[in-house]
């Protein structure tokens, strides 16, 4: 799928975001979600189509896109981003590859979640 990526694909903007739990008081148990955006990147948007949709749709349930960027190995760990915002519309981000032996990508599969609002980040 990303055989002959080309650095002028990448024409989306992204931001990597980071997922961090905030107790919401001193005593309380509860906690709230604290998103950090760890970096803006240029990066190529890739929706699953056809024949990759259904199979990957049995391997895991929803499956929906690929989003690839220029390798840095900051990046590579799945841990440091959790999700990447693009415009309004949130993916989590369920699977992190390096593209190609020379490590010149990296793919993020994930998991379109919607508008960023009902996530409240801002």
């Amino acid at each position: 799928m990303a055989k002959g990526q080309q650095i002028g694909k990448l024409r989306f903007r992204v931001d990597l975001l980071s997922k961090t739990a905030v107790a919401q008081g001193n005593l309380s148990a509860q906690f709230d979600t604290d998103w950090n955006t760890v970096e803006s990147r240029d990066a190529d948007i890739k929706p699953f189509r056809g024949a990759q949709y259904w199979e990957d749709r049995n391997i895991a349930d929803s499956l929906t896109h690929d989003i690839i960027i220029r390798y840095e190995e900051q990046f590579e760990d799945r841990g440091r981003i959790s999700h990447i915002r693009h415009k309004k519309i949130m993916y989590e981000v369920m699977e992190v590859q390096v593209v190609q032996q020379r490590s010149r990508f990296i793919r993020y599969t994930c998991i379109e979640l919607g508008d960023e609002t009902t996530y409240n980040v801002v």
